[in-house]
């Protein structure tokens, strides 16, 4: 039996195939983050104010990203099979902070 794109594409650790399927997200996230952290304090003196720059310059940022690199047929079709694995981990990493918002 020959190794098919999908048999080699799970042979990886999964936080590797996450990443790997997700690179935009994943890249979005970090600038996000990093934009928090390292946003000067003239511009933001608060903590949830830096939050909220962080995240619209990471979800602007995805956006753009998104809208830049159109996919063909067959790339969308490629891309859907390698994200449908991690559809537990997504959906996992946003319901935890909203249920713990809900807590609150």
């Amino acid at each position: 039996m020959t190794d098919t794109p999908c048999d080699s594409h799970f042979s990886k650790p999964l936080a590797i195939r996450l990443l790997l399927a997700r690179p935009r997200l994943f890249s979005s996230i970090a600038i996000g983050v990093a934009t928090t952290w390292l946003l000067p304090d003239a511009l933001a003196q608060h903590t949830v104010t830096r939050a909220i720059i962080g995240w619209n310059v990471g979800a602007i940022l995805y956006l753009a990203l998104a809208m830049l690199f159109g996919s063909t047929h067959e790339r969308m079709r490629a891309r859907a099979l390698q994200q449908d694995e991690g559809l537990l981990a997504v959906d996992g990493g946003l319901d935890f902070p909203g249920a713990a918002a809900g807590l609150r």
